[in-house]
């Protein structure tokens, strides 16, 4: 469970990114249906914090190149 919701947050932030969204916990939590503490809760447990899991996914996010499909990155399947 815990490895498909990783694989629908990347989704959804890349989703955010695409669209020129904001990403923010709360936006995240809304369309993956949880609330924004359990976002909160699943970033810090990357022994890091929100602000740092955000700003190393985005720049992950936004480097690749958009040509290829970013789910057959190793980058991104590592994470997953």
């Amino acid at each position: 469970m815990r490895k498909i919701r990783r694989f629908q947050l990347v989704h959804i932030v890349d989703s955010l990114v695409k669209n020129g969204s904001k990403v923010t916990q709360k936006a995240i939590a809304e369309k993956l249906g949880v609330t924004q503490g359990w976002v909160s809760q699943f970033t810090n447990s990357f022994k890091g914090n929100w602000i740092g899991f955000r700003k190393i996914l985005v720049s992950l996010l936004k480097d690749l190149d958009r040509s290829t499909n970013i789910w057959d990155c190793t980058e991104i399947n590592a994470f997953i």
